[in-house]
């Protein structure tokens, strides 16, 4: 939904997978109950001298989460090689053997504290969980992660071998291709094809070209650019109170200087105006092909057709009668699964449908979304039906906030792209949302003579290319 989650990620990697292994149909199962969704009255926001933003939220129970959000990602990469953000991620917070981002990771495992991060198009993390008690020592670890950078040559080395084993593309020395890089580059092709000017479009993991460009000076100008108390957001939730989580900021975190994030943000991408098509081989074995499409989508800006694109991301894709699981594997069987994915970006971002089919059923396959997608277009929601999918919606929502983890990444994700009160106001501003405003954001997405497709495929390019391409020509008329 419009939240990015780790565990979304991976399900959409793990589903995708059966484009490879051939797998015939996935079932999905949920039995927690929904949690109580993100209190106002017990959030609150306090900034340091330096510009951190600290967020924190008390709740019950013996544990608690800090989470750093540096707000730096792809989109960041304006003037630095592609990969950037993600070799700063892995240098500054998982690091390699014997550096000090792994000395840090070993001190907080012997104190029995979780330790993990990511790097998104927005923002990169790096978030702990732990007894209270160790809070102090938690932000202290993570105050050093962010201000370090007495990285070596041979830091910066082990790095670049590190992301370029991560490659797929011809010639990168080591590279190994399987399954999950290959999904991952069908993903980065799409946002590539996509994205012609703003960042967004940039490989996520780089290229061998681009990671090559990364020097030590260039790095330490990006972290100092980005990696400044000024330019983070500091989330603690569990049980702790909001001036337990001030005062151990302020100890740790308050020491560091303020810095200054001075670069020019991207403009927003221009509206496409005609379709982008392209085909990716899948590796020998795949009994499956992949298709993906992406539809430029609203950004952090537009909060109000955010929620209704929310809502018609729900409406396709999830519970029960999600409209293209039903029609493409239940009724048609031209699938074996399908997967709708809405990120919410801080700039214009994708609607991005997935779906794994056997090779002859391409065309049919693409028409049969096309044919959903018009409808939405075309038809107003019932008042029935729209109250249904705001309480699916709410329910999703509070299931994906039941967590500590989870409620700290909701409110994390959304102070580095807007303010975390879009994170507790989200349910009353879909309810805010009318039939009439989800048609005029569907007619606004689903722009069926501009969008971007994406071709996994797991035949040889022979003959039906050119069936493919004479109807694909037909279908933009």
């Amino acid at each position: 939904m419009a939240r990015w989650s780790a565990g979304a990620a991976l399900l959409t990697v793990l589903l995708l997978a059966a484009a490879y292994v051939g797998f015939g149909s996935l079932t999905s199962v949920c039995c927690a109950q929904p949690a109580p969704i993100l209190d106002r009255q017990a959030t609150s926001l306090q900034e340091l001298d330096n510009g951190l933003r600290l967020v924190t939220k008390q709740a019950p129970g013996d544990y608690v989460v800090a989470a750093l959000y540096v707000h730096g990602g792809s989109r960041t990469e304006t003037a630095w090689p592609a990969g950037m953000a993600r070799f700063a991620e892995l240098l500054m917070f998982q690091g390699s053997t014997g550096n000090q981002a792994m000395e840090r990771q070993a001190e907080a495992k012997a104190r029995a504290i979780f330790w993990d991060s990511a790097t998104t198009r927005d923002f990169t993390y790096c978030r702990l969980a732990m007894a209270p008690q160790d809070l102090a020592f938690a932000l202290d670890r993570l105050a050093a992660a962010l201000s370090w950078r007495d990285f070596t040559a041979t830091d910066i080395e082990r790095t670049r071998r590190e992301m370029l084993r991560d490659l797929t593309e011809p010639g990168t020395p080591g590279a190994q291709p399987n399954i999950l890089s290959v999904v991952r580059d069908l993903d980065d092709a799409l946002w590539v094809q996509a994205f012609s000017e703003h960042p967004y479009g940039n490989p996520s993991r780089g290229t061998s070209d681009s990671l090559d460009r990364i020097t030590g000076d260039a790095l330490r100008q990006y972290l100092d650019t980005f990696y400044v108390p000024s330019n983070t957001s500091l989330v603690v939730v569990g049980a702790v109170t909001a001036q337990e989580a001030l005062q151990a900021a302020t100890d740790t975190f308050g020491k560091l200087p303020r810095g200054e994030a001075k670069w020019d943000p991207p403009k927003d991408e221009p509206r496409q105006t005609k379709m982008r098509r392209a085909t990716r081989p899948l590796p020998a074995g795949a009994r499956r092909s992949v298709l993906m499409m992406g539809f430029h989508a609203p950004g952090m800006a537009a909060k109000p057709k955010v929620c209704a694109t929310d809502i018609l991301y729900t409406v396709l894709g999830q519970g029960p009668r999600a409209r293209l699981p039903r029609v493409l594997v239940q009724e048609k069987k031209l699938a074996t699964m399908v997967d709708v994915e809405f990120v919410t970006r801080r700039d214009t971002g994708l609607f991005v449908i997935t779906c794994v089919f056997a090779p002859e059923n391409e065309l049919k396959v693409r028409e049969a979304i096309r044919s959903e997608l018009a409808k939405l277009t075309a038809t107003k929601f019932t008042a029935a039906e729209l109250a249904d999918t705001k309480r699916l919606l709410a329910r999703a929502y509070a299931l994906s906030n039941e967590a500590l983890t989870d409620q700290s990444g909701s409110l994390g994700f959304y102070d580095s792209m807007d303010t975390w009160e879009f994170a507790v106001d989200y349910v009353d501003l879909v309810n805010q949302v009318s039939a009439d405003d989800v048609q005029q954001v569907a007619r606004e997405l689903f722009r069926l003579d501009a969008y971007t497709i994406i071709i996994g495929s797991a035949q040889r390019e022979g003959g039906t290319r050119e069936a493919r391409d004479t109807h694909e020509m037909a279908l933009q008329t």
